[in-house]
C-alpha cells in the first residue's frame, strides 16, 4: 500500500508554509540567521505534543521566528516543492501569511516574490506546480490583516484565493466578514476558511454565513450537528481534512472519542479531501496522511482501499482552484495510474 500511495498522483489543498518546515531546515535557518531556537532535542520534543491548540501555535511561531530575509521563504517553499516531487503531489494550493511579518519590516513584495520564483523553479526544475493562497490569522489585529490584503493588491492575479487560520474560539468568523466582501471587490475569486476544528458546530455555520466560502479547512466538528451534515452533504462545499493534525492536536481525542472520522464523513455524502496541514509538526507529510486513511478503510480490503484513495485523490483536484481544462489533465493521470494496477 505504501508504494501504490508514493506513485499515485495527488494535490494538497490545506498546508501552511512555515508549517513544511522539518527540523533540519529550522535549524539551518536559525544558525544562519543569528536566532537561538534551542536543541535539535527541545525543538523535537514540542512537535507533535501539544497540550492545547495556543501551544501548537507557540512551536508554530518558533518556525516563523527564524525568518529573517526574502530568501529564507523562497528555501522553505522549495524544499516543500521537493518534498512534492518525492511524494507524487502534483500540485499544492500553499497558504502564506504575509501579516506574520509585517513587524519586521516585510514588505508585501519581499513575501511574495521569493514564493512566487520558488513556485517557477519548482515547476521547471520538479515538475510541481503550485499556487499561493493569501491567509488572514484570526488572533491578530484586524488593520493588519486589511494592511495584508491591500498590500496584496499588484499580486492579486497571481494569488489563486483568500483565506484565514488561527484560533476560532473567541475569534468568530463575522469579525472578518469586511475583509472578505473588500477581496471581493478587489477581485479575489476563490475563498477558504478554517473552521470546525476545535469550534463546534455553530463556528461553521457562522464562516459559511458570514465568509461565503466555498471550502472549509477541516471542518470535521460538522459531524455534532445533523442538520449541517446535511446541509453540507447537499452542497458543494469541501472540505479539506488533516488527519494526522486531527489525531495530534487532539482534536479526535477531544471531540471524536479519539476515532477518525474520515469514514463517518464519506458515509454521510460530505466532500472532503486528504490534507497534511503542517505536516513536520503533526505527524508527517501527505503520503502519511493517505497511510492513516488506507489504514481507516483496511476493514474493506486493499482493492476497495485503492479505490477510495483514487477517489479522493480526484476529489482533491476536484476540490482545488484551478480551471476545468486543468484538473482534466489530472484526473486524466491518475485514471492512467489506476490502469496500470489492473
Amino acid at each position: 500500500m505504501e508504494e501504490f500511495i508514493a506513485k499515485l498522483p495527488k494535490t494538497e489543498l490545506h498546508v501552511h508554509l512555515e508549517g513544511t518546515m522539518t527540523t533540519d531546515l529550522l535549524l539551518k535557518l536559525a544558525e544562519r540567521n543569528g536566532i537561538d531556537v534551542g536543541t535539535r532535542e527541545y525543538l523535537e520534543s514540542r512537535r507533535s505534543n501539544y497540550s492545547d491548540f495556543m501551544e501548537f501555535v507557540e512551536v508554530y511561531d518558533i518556525n516563523c521566528s527564524v525568518v529573517k530575509y526574502p530568501t529564507d521563504l523562497y528555501e522553505i517553499a522549495y524544499e516543500y516543492f521537493k518534498v512534492c516531487e518525492q511524494e507524487c503531489i502534483l500540485y499544492s494550493e500553499v497558504a502564506f501569511a504575509s501579516v506574520l511579518y509585517q513587524d519586521q519590516g516585510f514588505e508585501f513584495s519581499q513575501v511574495i516574490e521569493p514564493l512566487l520564483q520558488a513556485s517557477a523553479d519548482a515547476e521547471k526544475n520538479l515538475g510541481v506546480k503550485s499556487n499561493w493562497i493569501l491567509t488572514l490569522v484570526k488572533h491578530l489585529p484586524l488593520e493588519k490583516n486589511l494592511k495584508s490584503l491591500r498590500d496584496s493588491i499588484p499580486y492579486k492575479d497571481k494569488i489563486i484565493g483568500l483565506g484565514i487560520a488561527g484560533p476560532e474560539v473567541g475569534f468568530p468568523a463575522r469579525n472578518f466578514e469586511s475583509v472578505y466582501d473588500e477581496a471581493r471587490r478587489i477581485g479575489y475569486k476563490n475563498f477558504t476558511a478554517h473552521s470546525g476544528e476545535f469550534g463546534d458546530p455553530r463556528c461553521i455555520i457562522d464562516t459559511l454565513y458570514h465568509l461565503k466560502v466555498k471550502r472549509i479547512d477541516h471542518g470535521v466538528r460538522c459531524l455534532n450537528d445533523p442538520y449541517l451534515v446535511k446541509f453540507l452533504a447537499d452542497s458543494d462545499i469541501w472540505l479539506t481534512v488533516c488527519p494526522l493534525s486531527n489525531y495530534h492536536l487532539n482534536v479526535l481525542k477531544t471531540f471524536f472519542e479519539g476515532k477518525h472520522v474520515i469514514n463517518e464523513l464519506l458515509e454521510k455524502g460530505i466532500k472532503i479531501t486528504i490534507n497534511s496541514d503542517d505536516p513536520p509538526l503533526l505527524g508527517g507529510f501527505l503520503n502519511k496522511n493517505y497511510m492513516t486513511v488506507a489504514d481507516i478503510f483496511s476493514f474493506k480490503g486493499e482493492a476497495e482501499s485503492k479505490r477510495i484513495l483514487i477517489k479522493l485523490a480526484k476529489d482533491s483536484f476536484t476540490a482545488s482552484f484551478l480551471p476545468s481544462n486543468i484538473k482534466e489533465d489530472f484526473y486524466l493521470m491518475i485514471d492512467n495510474y489506476a490502469l496500470t494496477l489492473q
